[in-house]
Parts: structure tokens; C-alpha cells; sequence
């Protein structure tokens, strides 16, 4: 095994380096580190046929090994003439332009969600006095009852499962419709922490249950009747006839 090429990522950048590696169609491994993180990208004919980062090796991390790179602004690289791939990993072929683009769209959606909530330990609650009726999804109502009396936006990425890229949105959009409200007191839910879990407000259970059907439309001439819903005005009483 062969060093190729190596040099220090502060004078070369990535994207141009790795386009250059597999415009070559030179079977070999980049293999990057900065700030003791290591990714490894294996090619061969111009093909990403494997990707290693944090441990990880299947496919599906190809674009997230590629996304690292490309965040580097320094650390040292060497591309070697032989293909290295960890043990076990699954073998894949992909073009290194299109998992640029995908990682270059993952790094812009990141810093999209970083702008929505910087920080993860920002506490969220239901409010008590919801603003009138609202239309909710069902993961929309499902993260309200989640919520409850208050939770941090990384409890809630623990409790649900989700990633950031798929809560943070949803959060948002409680947030806008004021369902939701950041906590102000950070002891605000430890000490509610004894108390009932609130609920979420009852309008939220009618709006996502199934639609009643409508009522019949009023006869004719009963219009102004059902709709003010107040009985009709007594007849005026018959004329007295004069005394004879």
C-alpha cells in the first residue's frame, strides 16, 4: 500500500479534492482526519464502492461521511492505492458528484434547524388558553400530549425517536399556531413535576376525531328560528269589539 497523495485540508478543499480523486478513476481510500475524527471513502472507477465515519460503514452513511468532510476546514489527508473498507460493511456504488449534492443539502438543512433552535435544552409547554380551534395532524397531536406541562427539545428527540431534521419542524409549527410556549423559568417543570399532567386542551380531541355528520338543513320559513335559536314572538291578542 501507497501513499498517493497527501497534503493538510488548510491550502485544498474537499469537494475539490474528492472530485479530483474520482475523476482519476484511480482505485484507492481517501482517508481524512481533523480534530481527532476520521473518515475513510473507498473508490474504485470513479465510484464510491464504500464509506467509513464514527465507527459506522453501511451505505446509508455515505452522504453523512461526505457531509463531515465537506464541514472540515482543517486536518490532514492521504488518498492510499488500495481500497480499504471496514470488516463487514456493505458494499455500495455511488457517484461521488451526486453524494456531494445530497451532502450539501443535509448541511443546509442542518443549519436551517440550527437557526430554528440553536440549543436543544429549550423548554417547551402547552399553553393554558389555546387560541380558538385549530387542525391538528396526528404527530402533531401525539407531540402535544408529549409535551404536556413541559419538556427540552432533547427530551422530547429522546421520547420520541425522532431526529431534529423531523421534530424541529413540527415543534415550529405548534409553536406559530400557539399551542405551544418556551419556558421561561428553566425550574418551571421540575417544580410542576409533582403535579397531574395536563392534558392537552379538549379542542384539540374534537378537531383530530372523526367528523360528525352535518345537521339537516332547516325547513323552509324556520330559517331565523334554528339559527337564533330563540322562540318565535307571541301573536299579538284579537281585537276588543266595542261596547254596544
Amino acid at each position: 500500500m501507497r501513499i498517493v497523495l497527501q497534503g493538510s485540508l488548510d491550502h485544498f478543499g474537499v469537494r475539490d479534492l474528492l472530485a479530483f480523486v474520482a475523476r482519476s478513476a484511480q482505485e484507492g481510500t481517501f482517508d481524512a482526519e481533523s480534530a481527532g475524527e476520521r473518515v475513510r471513502i473507498a473508490l474504485r472507477g470513479g465510484q464510491v464502492i464504500g464509506t467509513e465515519s464514527a465507527g459506522t460503514s453501511d451505505a446509508g452513511d455515505a452522504a453523512d461521511a461526505v457531509a463531515k468532510l465537506l464541514q472540515w476546514s482543517d486536518g490532514t489527508f492521504t488518498f492510499l492505492d488500495d481500497v480499504v473498507i471496514a470488516e463487514g460493511a456493505a458494499p455500495i456504488a455511488a457517484d461521488i458528484e451526486a453524494l456531494i449534492a445530497e451532502a450539501e443539502m443535509r448541511i443546509a438543512e442542518a443549519r436551517r434547524l440550527a437557526d430554528l433552535y440553536p440549543d436543544d435544552s429549550i423548554k417547551f409547554r402547552v399553553v393554558n388558553r389555546p387560541p380558538g380551534e385549530i387542525s391538528l395532524t396526528a404527530e402533531e397531536f401525539q407531540l402535544l400530549f408529549q409535551i404536556g406541562t413541559g419538556k427540552s427539545l432533547a427530551q422530547l428527540k429522546s421520547d420520541s425517536g425522532r431526529a431534529a431534521v423531523d421534530l424541529y419542524p413540527i415543534v415550529k409549527r405548534l409553536q406559530m399556531t400557539g399551542l405551544i410556549e418556551p419556558v421561561a423559568d428553566p425550574d418551571a417543570t421540575s417544580r410542576d413535576a409533582g403535579s397531574p399532567r395536563v392534558a392537552p386542551p379538549a379542542f384539540a380531541t374534537a378537531v383530530v376525531s372523526p367528523i360528525s355528520a352535518p345537521e339537516p338543513a332547516p325547513a323552509a320559513g324556520k330559517a331565523a328560528t334554528l339559527s337564533s335559536r330563540t322562540p318565535p314572538a307571541p301573536a299579538p291578542p284579537a281585537p276588543t269589539p266595542p261596547a254596544p
